[in-house]
C-alpha cells in the first residue's frame, strides 16, 4: 500500500507538470462483482491521482462476463464529467479486429467515452496490433471513424525506420503508442536504466507526420507465464521515465498498468483488492 500511495503521489505531480496533456491508465478489465463498489473505488482513486481516463484492455471481447463488467465502468463514469474511458484492443488475446470492433460499437456513444482531435472522434488504442497489417486497420478506421492510436510495434519499420512507418501508415493512424520502450530492453545487461532513445525517434517522426504520441510509464516488469519467467528491472525506472516524459512532452502518457483482476503482470500501480488477494496465482 505504501508503494501504491507513493506512486499515485508521483503521478499527481506528473499530471500537474503537464497540465495540457492527458494521462491514462492501462486498465485490465476482469469480472466485477456488481454487489461491490469496486468500479467507484477505482475511478475515484484515478481521478484523485490526476488521471483523465482508463484505457480498457478487455482481453477476449467475447467473454461471457465482459458486457456486464464494461457496463458497470461506463455506468459510473457517465455520472462524472471529469473522467473518460476508451478501448485498447488486446491482439494477444484476440487477433480478429472485427471481433474487437463489435464490442467497441456497443459503447462508442456513451457519454464518458473519450473523444479527441479537431473532429472530436472516439479514441481507440491497442496492445499490439501491428501484425494484422495496415489494411486491416484502414478498414476499421474507415468503417468506424475513430481517433486511432494503436500500438503497431510489430511493423518492421516502427523502430528501425519510423519515417518510413509513417509514410506507410500515415493515412490510417492519428497517433501511435509504444509499449516496449517502458522498461530496459530485454537484451540489456542487468542494472541498465530505461532510456527514451526509441521514443524520441518515433515521436520526432510522428511530429513531422502531424501525429500524436502516447508515451508509457511503468515500474518494473516481472512475469511468470506460458512456461517461462522474465524480469525487466525497475529500481529506477519510474522516476527515470517520468523525467523522460517531461523532457519529450508527448500529447499523452499511459501508465502501465492499473490492474484489478488476478494477473500475471507485476507492473501494477493500484492497491490489491480482496478478490486478487484470494487468487490462486501469486502474481504480486
Amino acid at each position: 500500500m505504501h508503494f501504491f500511495s507513493s506512486t499515485l503521489a508521483l503521478l499527481t505531480l506528473l499530471g500537474k507538470a503537464a497540465e495540457a496533456k492527458l494521462v491514462f491508465a492501462h486498465y485490465l478489465v476482469g469480472g466485477i462483482d456488481p454487489n461491490t463498489d469496486h468500479v467507484k473505488q477505482d475511478i475515484d482513486q484515478a481521478v484523485a491521482a490526476g488521471f483523465d481516463a482508463f484505457a480498457l484492455n478487455i482481453g477476449a471481447p467475447t467473454a461471457d462476463w465482459l458486457i456486464t463488467a464494461v457496463n458497470q465502468l461506463f455506468d459510473y463514469a457517465d455520472t462524472r464529467d471529469d473522467f473518460k474511458l476508451f478501448f485498447s484492443f488486446d491482439f494477444y488475446q484476440t487477433g480478429d479486429i472485427n471481433t474487437h470492433a463489435s464490442l467497441y460499437t456497443q459503447f462508442a456513444d456513451r457519454a464518458s467515452y473519450l473523444r479527441y482531435g479537431d473532429d472530436d472522434l472516439p479514441v481507440v488504442s491497442s496492445y499490439s496490433g501491428g501484425g494484422i497489417g495496415v489494411d486491416a486497420w484502414r478498414n476499421f478506421k474507415t468503417a468506424n471513424n475513430v481517433y486511432l492510436i494503436p500500438n503497431p510495434e510489430a511493423d518492421g519499420n516502427y523502430y528501425s525506420a519510423p519515417a518510413t512507418f509513417f509514410e506507410n501508415w500515415g493515412d490510417v493512424v492519428d497517433g501511435v503508442f509504444s509499449w516496449e520502450t517502458n522498461w530496459p530492453d530485454v537484451a540489456d545487461s542487468p542494472g541498465a536504466n530505461v532510456t527514451s532513445t526509441r521514443d524520441e525517434a518515433v515521436k520526432n517522426a510522428a511530429d513531422v507526420a502531424g501525429k500524436t504520441y502516447i508515451m508509457g510509464l511503468s515500474p518494473l516488469q516481472y512475469k511468470h507465464c506460458c512456461g517461462d519467467s522474465w524480469y525487466r528491472n525497475g529500481e529506477t525506472t519510474l522516476p527515470e521515465r517520468m523525467n523522460q516524459i517531461l523532457q519529450l512532452s508527448p500529447e499523452f502518457t499511459e501508465v502501465i498498468t492499473w490492474v484489478w483482476p488476478p494477473s500475471l503482470s507485476s507492473h501494477a500501480i493500484t492497491s490489491v483488492i480482496s478478490q486478487a488477494q484470494n487468487s490462486p496465482i501469486n502474481y504480486y
